[in-house]
């Protein structure tokens, strides 16, 4: 549900120059294949193959089953990767992580968290609380 919700609010602010995709491969030579809750390529990009494919934006909504592999591996691939964007939800808390990449791994520079509404500018400027993703859960 958070996934669905979170995919509402972002299609609802993107540039046309960028498309929300649901579950898809993110793809690195030769065996790295990731498939984050939701991606955010540049609308050129849709007709390229995974492999060439180098989303803006990758969201993973963390679960007991992934978290420690979304919080410590994914986030060293996607980095890795050149994702310039990548979102961490927390359904339980509920939070959402916006991390950025500085360098060769990712620095937090935002954290929005229960029913506070933030405003998150990259990869474009959107605002919701994290309580958004999970109301009526």
């Amino acid at each position: 549900m958070a996934t669905q919700r979170l995919n509402e609010i972002l299609v609802a602010a993107c540039p046309p120059d960028l498309i929300v995709l649901g579950t898809v491969n993110v793809d690195r030579e030769p065996a790295t294949n990731l498939q984050p809750d939701l991606t955010v390529i540049r609308a050129t990009g849709i007709d390229k193959p995974a492999t060439e494919i180098r989303p803006v934006l990758v969201v993973e909504v963390i679960s007991p089953s992934t978290r420690r592999f979304d919080l410590t591996i994914k986030r060293q691939l996607y980095a890795e990767l050149g994702v310039m964007s990548y979102w961490i939800v927390d359904i339980d808390e509920p939070s959402v992580t916006i991390l950025e990449r500085g360098g060769d791994d990712y620095d937090e520079v935002q954290r929005l968290a229960g029913f506070a509404t933030g405003r998150v500018t990259r990869p474009f400027p959107v605002s919701f609380a994290a309580a958004d993703l999970t109301v009526g859960r």
